[in-house]
């Protein structure tokens, strides 16, 4: 029965805990945290509830603190970093966690339900939908039960109040008064303003915001500023780290491709994908026999899109998480899709055959090959579809019809014998000439393309691309436009590069029939930088362990537990004097636990050399019986052992005959003369007996 089971303290901590998990899965359906956070929040709570399936037990709070400080930290480096208040609520949540540890004070508890209530608030702003307004009625629901308990718990004046069991009446009143509750949750619900339609100037932004970071679509219509976004998305690694450091900042990873312009958007052209099966080549491109193939392995980070990102050339795909699911090839832009675009995070591995160096034909030569070409009859399954070549000439005709256009296409009038090299030539030195690469997405009139080649002449990557792709087909030269990412920052720690958000670019895609497809990119440098903080040498080890965790434990599988294993061999004492550091990554994972385990160990030693120092041993002794009772008092500094006992007595956890004989031993040993000490160590003795005999 429930009245057998349910004390007033194990009611108060349960239905607190309940709305609080429940505000933490409301922002967790929001996407209100980070990807780091959502690894590291689970791991914490899930080690605080086993911590506290026995109340007396804190041999696990060092480590859970040292963690909750760490997540404090982390998202409040973030915050400044990106610049993104929303990050707050990941710092919010990890100090709810921490004060969940302990709700004996009142302040405490008030940190939770507040923390709950706004990370509610942050989850209806963000992202409003059925799952979120059906878990802010619950929580609302639960923060009332945990109201009625936290009253009854926090006014209780002994501990045997707060150990009282509660008789089955309450718990059928409770129940009656719920369908009252539901009425009141559901009113606050109905009447709860939706921030998103406010005509009001809020202190962080809830309205739809410019971002760097892949969608798959390009407009050129939008205005205002594109902030860019620091949040890492994929994170490669490659046996071959010398090569991967190298290519670091020229990496692309290839979402997919877009080949219809309207004047204003890009679309994709209709396509029926194909089941995709592993270890089959795609790409037309020739690879070149003389270098070897290169494996790369790719860690993502919850993307909102199907796209699965591969790098430039001809590949093959070994491997990819089971959670994928089925995967699909589109014949047209030579891209992999996955089955769902569920945020997911998984890893997958793909082997790249460098391909030779594009042909440097002239503009006769490449339109010779064209009309010579001739539609594929798709023999090949994952070779890419050749029969979109009139798609991939067509200039947009509104552009035609454009003044403005024809001029700027005369700039570039050149012969027929013209070589390639020399076209990109030409292409590259206008625009840095010329044009200025920005993220102020804002120009002198709403037709963006236009002020971009005639009057403003600054623009993104999209823009650049664009009316090089344009370029390229009016002299005849198929193309279309690449979305995706390029290159990343290597970090030295996990060995791996680490591709952001604002790593998001468009390029320049053409093709020469026969040879394959090839990368143009004519965007300029841009001139604004992400201001990196001087934190940024510590963000290199939170990165390095936010990718430790999602490749060793959220997606642990058999090839990683190889891996491990493998790795476990090589750092045997022989193999620790192997050229080039092979064992360092895995180094870094044996090291960290142990770092933690010294540092508990060493904050438990000087915490009882420290009461060695201040208290007698009989009193340390007591303290600890104390603790497995299940009191929670304990001594202040400038607090007299007259009161510090008295205070025990009033809790009741332990007989006030035992708290009095301590009391006695108290005074005498400290503060009694000479004569009043005979027999006192037998008496210590005896006493340290009794404590120990009714544990």
């Amino acid at each position: 029965m429930i009245s057998g089971y349910l004390t007033v303290e194990r009611y108060y901590r349960t239905s607190t805990w309940a709305a609080a998990l429940v505000a933490l899965a409301m922002a967790f359906v929001s996407d209100v945290f980070a990807a780091e956070s959502k690894t590291l929040l689970p791991l914490l709570i899930i080690a605080s509830l086993f911590s506290l399936r026995k109340m007396g037990s804190r041999a696990w709070l060092p480590f859970l603190f040292l963690a909750g400080w760490f997540g404090i930290v982390w998202s409040s480096v973030q915050v400044v970093l990106t610049r993104d208040v929303v990050l707050l609520g990941d710092a919010l949540a990890f100090l709810m966690v921490l004060n969940l540890l302990h709700l004996d004070q009142r302040g405490r508890y008030t940190i939770v339900m507040g923390g709950g209530l706004l990370l509610c608030f942050s989850g209806l702003v963000l992202e409003p939908g059925v799952p979120g307004y059906l878990l802010f009625i619950l929580y609302l629901l639960l923060s009332s039960v945990s109201l009625n308990s936290a009253n009854m718990f926090l006014n209780s004046q002994t501990f045997q109040d707060r150990k009282m069991r509660l008789k089955r009446e309450y718990f059928v009143f409770l129940a009656r008064s719920m369908p009252v509750g539901i009425i009141i949750a559901i009113g606050v619900f109905a009447l709860f303003p939706r921030i998103n339609s406010m005509a009001v100037d809020l202190p962080f932004n809830v309205k739809q915001r410019f971002k760097t970071g892949y969608n798959g679509e390009i407009n050129l219509g939008g205005q205002g500023e594109i902030n860019q976004d620091d949040s890492v998305v994929l994170n490669v690694t490659s046996p071959r780290r010398q090569w991967l450091k190298d290519r670091a900042m020229d990496l692309y990873l290839r979402g997919s491709s877009l080949e219809i312009f309207d004047g204003v958007r890009w679309q994709k052209q209709t396509s029926e994908l194909r089941p995709y099966n592993l270890f089959q080549p795609i790409f037309d491109n020739k690879a070149d026999d003389r270098q070897t193939s290169v494996i790369m392995d790719v860690v993502t980070n919850p993307l909102q899109t199907n796209v699965i990102f591969l790098p430039d050339g001809r590949f093959s795909l070994r491997n990819i998480s089971r959670s994928v699911g089925r995967l699909f090839f589109n014949p047209i832009d030579g891209g992999l899709y996955r089955e769902s675009d569920t945020p997911l995070r998984y890893h997958y591995r793909v082997q790249v055959y460098p391909k030779k160096e594009p042909l440097d034909l002239s503009l006769s030569q490449v339109t010779q090959r064209v009309e010579n070409s001739k539609p594929s009859k798709q023999e090949k399954t994952y070779e890419v579809d050749q029969g979109t070549l009139p798609l991939l000439l067509t200039v947009t005709p509104n552009l035609l019809q454009e003044e403005y256009f024809q001029r700027w296409l005369k700039r570039f009038s050149v012969d027929s014998e013209a070589r390639l090299s020399d076209v990109f030539r030409s292409i590259r030195n206008h625009f840095r000439r010329n044009y200025r690469a920005t993220l102020i997405n804002q120009f002198s009139s709403k037709a963006s393309f236009r002020s971009f080649i005639e009057t403003d002449r600054f623009g993104h990557c999209e823009f650049f691309s664009t009316a090089t792709v344009m370029l390229f087909r009016h002299l005849g030269i198929p193309s279309r436009i690449a979305t995706g990412y390029r290159g990343g920052d290597y970090n030295e720690v996990a060995e791996a590069v680490m591709v952001r958000q604002l790593h998001a670019h468009a390029w320049v895609e053409y093709y020469i029939p026969g040879s394959g497809w090839y990368i143009f990119d004519p965007t300029p440098p841009i001139s604004e930088h992400f201001n990196r903080s001087q934190l940024h040498f510590v963000t290199r080890y939170v990165h390095a362990m936010n990718f430790w965790l999602s490749r060793y434990l959220v997606d642990y599988n058999l090839l990683t537990q190889r891996q491990i294993l493998g790795k476990m061999r090589q750092a045997l004492p022989g193999s620790f004097q192997t050229p080039g550091k092979k064992n360092r990554q895995f180094l870094y994972i044996l090291l960290l636990p142990a770092l933690v385990l010294a540092f508990w160990y060493s904050r438990k030693l000087l915490k009882e050399r420290r009461a060695a120092r201040r208290y007698p041993p009989y009193l340390r002794i007591f303290q600890r019986y104390l603790k497995r009772k299940g009191s929670a008092i304990e001594k202040e500094n400038y607090e007299t052992y007259k009161n510090y006992c008295y205070r025990i007595i009033r809790e009741g956890a332990v007989s006030k005959t035992m708290v009095l004989r301590l009391l006695d031993i108290l005074e005498r040993d400290l503060y009694g003369p000479e004569h009043l000490k005979d027999n006192l160590g037998r008496q210590i003795d005896d006493f340290s007996k009794l404590i120990k005999g009714d544990q």
